[in-house]
């Protein structure tokens, strides 16, 4: 139901009715709070929302409905940048080929439609939590170490192995998602270099021709591809692995 109204989740569409409910990001799990139990006044918010339908309700339907690229896959880096750094430092806008970060008292004001969607740290702690309750349905037995990392906003490595290639999925399909909504509601063309595929194992020899191997790299690399810069700046490359790259 939230994705007809636009939003890509129950606590975004909860927001539609803010002058009925008020949600405690704060709390794990978050806590909604009924503010307006008058059933007239709650009949009015409704039907102010439907004189005026959520702008972005067409394309989020349209991206809850696209499957993620099959293969190695990522987010074109200057869009994957501007949906997850959310420093106050800058602000990441569209020059009409790319996104590009400008200093914070640079932001163009009398331009907000080129201002790209950057997710808040409620946002993102939100994406956390929603992964947390999945995960835990699953993993039981990693529900310490899931309430761990989101409430320590600890780094993807932080996770535990046996769920980290999902979150790193999953985070591509948010932002992915995030930046479809975006284009659509601002009638802009999406690039065609969008979502940037890569048939996995396309392009590298078999090493000894070990099929594990492969798979392994192949992880890694979609890993790597998942990755926001702070994590980056924490990966540790083995110097041999360096060197031999470096000589190709």
């Amino acid at each position: 139901m939230s994705v007809k109204w636009g939003a890509s989740s129950f606590l975004p569409f909860l927001a539609l009715f803010s002058s009925l409910v008020a949600v405690d990001h704060s709390a794990a799990p978050p806590a909604v709070d009924l503010i307006g139990a008058d059933d007239t006044q709650a009949a009015a918010a409704l039907q102010a929302i439907e004189a005026s339908p959520v702008a972005t309700s067409a394309s989020a339907t349209r991206s809850a409905s696209l499957r993620a690229p099959t293969g190695v896959w990522k987010i074109r880096g200057d869009l994957w940048s501007a949906v997850l750094d959310n420093s106050n430092e800058t602000v990441w806008v569209w020059d009409g080929t790319q996104a590009v970060a400008v200093p914070t008292e640079a932001e163009p004001s009398d331009d907000v439609q080129s201002i790209l969607p950057t997710a808040t740290a409620e946002l993102l702690q939100e994406w956390r939590f929603q992964f947390e309750v999945a995960q835990r349905a699953e993993h039981p037995e990693l529900t310490d170490d899931l309430r761990r990392w989101r409430t320590e906003a600890g780094s993807s490595w932080s996770l535990p192995p046996q769920v980290r290639y999902q979150w790193f999925e999953a985070l591509k399909l948010h932002v992915r998602d995030r930046l479809l909504v975006w284009f659509d509601a601002n009638e802009i063309a999406v690039p065609a270099d969008f979502v940037e595929t890569q048939a996995a194992g396309k392009g590298r020899t078999p090493r000894g021709g070990d099929p594990g191997t492969e798979q392994l790299r192949t992880l890694v690399i979609q890993c790597i591809e998942g990755m926001t810069r702070e994590e980056l700046d924490e990966l540790r490359l083995p110097p041999v692995a360096l060197l031999r790259t470096r000589r190709r």
